[in-house]
């Protein structure tokens, strides 16, 4: 797996993010040198993962593939919550959360940036 992009939680529990090129995502531990959870092909596809962010409370991870989709990770128990298919005619490239974690904003090269509600609670 190489290494496409790599992203810190904001929580205090110091956990990492990393996007690979065969579209998973592996999350760890730092301090602790540990894989926490896998999200084995998360975005499969040529391409892979194109971006990634935790939510301020740390307990979801929204992610952006080559596949056009914003997706929305329980990444504790490795389940997915929502898709956004269609969402951008091209791969997203930047996601970021509201302060308060109701917001999820994605933008890409299309120049369509979109915003969905979302809950940390």
């Amino acid at each position: 797996m190489a290494l496409q992009r790599y992203n810190a939680s904001a929580d205090a529990r110091a956990r990492a993010q990393l996007a690979t090129g065969d579209g998973s995502i592996v999350i760890f531990d730092p301090l602790l040198g540990r894989t926490l959870v896998t999200l084995r092909r998360a975005h499969a596809g040529g391409g892979g993962v194109t971006a990634a962010a935790f939510s301020p409370c740390g307990r979801l991870l929204a992610s952006g593939g080559a596949d056009c989709c914003v997706r929305l990770w329980g990444w504790e128990e490795g389940r997915l919550l929502a898709c956004f298919s269609g969402a951008h005619a091209q791969p997203p490239t930047a996601l970021h959360w509201s302060p308060c974690g109701r917001l999820l904003a994605a933008g890409g090269r299309d120049e369509a940036p979109r915003v969905w509600r979302t809950s940390c609670a």
